[in-house]
């Protein structure tokens, strides 16, 4: 069979193409497998066979449109044993007779249908083989269904769901009439698109060079619509360079490889400076520290004399004795020591 381009491949055999070149298959072991030729079953088992031990030579051997995926396996077991095998020979093609044969049968059948009334039609077709959902869409099966024929006929459709994880399902549409059954299997490749989310309390902070930095301070969540709470794996690093201006990068991807990376970005202010003292703060002497006051005698009469306590001897100072003016006797002063005379008015 002649190959084509890659606008005629499925897409699960260009999934397998892709799978081997991101394997880091080479060139020629991608052309090797990458054929419109083989299913995508084959073009799997044979990009397995290209990644195991088995030399390139020996899975060449087997690459052949006409052996089966399991007889290839089959195949590569015996190889690996060391045992002769048997490459199947291409199968005869039909002669040119027996091909206008069936053709002129498969033109006289369709001669029969359409002349036949329209109510004896029985047909079903679908809108695509295969389809593609993201996570999150819902499938429909109605709106798939291209159009259907047939006298009193029942179609059953699949169940309609809400794709939630990545997975590949298979389901079935069927049309039914008193004629027969004709049924249409459908495949469905569920796909996690959507990367997760991040979210920082704030995504811009300005910090002292002296203040102790933690990224993990500012995460507050990370979130995916498929794997949930992703928080702890969240990347970041603590370290911090000495430009004034620098953004810290959060990092997380969900099972599927899908990616989310966010910024916080981190500036260092000027570290504050000693201001000079108040001029008029610095003029003006500080308050002088006085002595705790002394115990007060207990106030005498008028005509009696005041006992005047000693001056502190430690601290050189001078105490000051005030009287009333209103004092107009002679009254004496009496200390521990000495007794001292005042007159006064």
């Amino acid at each position: 069979m002649k190959d084509t381009g890659p606008e005629l491949l499925t897409f699960l055999q260009r999934s397998e193409i892709e799978q081997g070149k991101s394997e880091q298959l080479t060139d020629e072991e991608v052309k090797l497998f990458g054929k419109q030729s083989f299913n995508y079953l084959q073009m799997r088992v044979l990009r397995s066979l290209l990644n195991s031990d088995l030399e390139f030579e020996s899975v060449q051997k087997i690459a052949k449109p006409w052996i089966s995926a399991s007889d290839m396996e089959e195949l590569a077991d015996a190889i690996r044993r060391g045992e002769e095998v048997n490459i199947p020979k291409q199968p005869r093609t039909v002669s040119l007779p027996i091909l206008i044969a069936c053709l002129l049968i498969l033109i006289g059948t369709a001669v029969i249908l359409l002349t036949l009334p329209e109510h004896q039609v029985l047909s079903l077709e679908l809108t695509a083989d295969e389809i593609r959902l993201a996570c999150g869409m819902k499938f429909e099966p109605e709106s798939y269904v291209k159009e259907y024929h047939g006298e009193n006929a029942v179609l059953i459709l699949p169940d309609s769901f809400t794709a939630e994880h990545p997975e590949t399902r298979l389901v079935r549409y069927e049309l039914q009439t008193d004629q027969g059954t004709v049924s249409k299997l459908m495949r469905i490749t569920v796909v996690d698109e959507t990367p997760p989310e991040i979210t920082l309390s704030q995504e811009h902070v300005e910090l002292l060079r002296v203040t102790p930095f933690s990224c993990q301070a500012y995460l507050i969540r990370a979130m995916d619509n498929v794997d949930g709470d992703l928080s702890r794996q969240v990347e970041c690093d603590d370290q911090l360079s000495e430009e004034e201006t620098q953004m810290v990068e959060y990092a997380v991807s969900d099972n599927s490889g899908n990616r989310c990376v966010k910024s916080l970005e981190v500036h260092f202010a000027a570290e504050p400076e000693a201001t000079a003292q108040d001029p008029v703060l610095a003029a003006t002497p500080a308050p002088k520290q006085q002595a705790a006051p002394s115990a007060q005698p207990e106030p005498m009469p008028s005509d009696t004399a005041v006992s005047v306590p000693p001056a502190p001897q430690d601290h050189g100072e001078t105490q000051v004795i005030e009287y009333s003016e209103s004092v107009t006797e002679s009254q004496e002063i009496v200390s521990s020591e000495t007794v001292v005379e005042h007159s006064v008015g």
